[in-house]
């Protein structure tokens, strides 16, 4: 299964409009993000992680702003899916359709983005990331 199928998911969940579809909205759209980072993360010669701070910190550590700005980008949608998953009594961003939708635009630009880098423009400064963060925080 390819991981952009949960972007048609969350979608789908999306429009049925109620707290608990628009929360696991949010949540299968991080997961597609999650999965496709991963996946990038190991094309540019990163070691599999499972840890998903791990997979956004790699790019939120860098020096490069644009890689970095991209890593924040993944921690935030990370805590939006925390928030959506956890925080069930504090309705916040994640129970209200018009920013649920931003969560879910911001997902599929996440996708988009990470699956072009393994081969795009991003791909030095990325690999440039992963390496300085292995290095510097896994010891390897």
């Amino acid at each position: 299964m390819r991981p952009e199928a949960y972007l048609d998911v969350a979608d789908d969940l999306a429009r049925s409009g109620g707290p608990a579809h628009l929360r696991s909205a949010v949540s299968r759209a991080y997961y597609a993000v999650y999965h496709v980072a991963s996946e990038a993360s190991m094309r540019l010669g990163a070691p599999r992680s499972h840890s998903h701070d791990v997979i956004g910190d790699r790019f939120h550590t860098s020096e490069d702003p644009d890689i970095s700005a991209l890593g924040q980008r993944f921690l935030n949608l990370k805590s939006a899916r925390h928030h959506a998953d956890y925080k069930l009594y504090w309705p916040g961003d994640v129970e209200e359709p018009s920013k649920v939708a931003v969560h879910l635009r911001e997902a599929r630009d996440l996708v988009a983005v990470f699956n072009d880098m393994p081969t795009g423009a991003l791909r030095p400064a990325a690999e440039m990331a992963i390496g300085a963060y292995e290095e510097r925080y896994r010891g390897r």
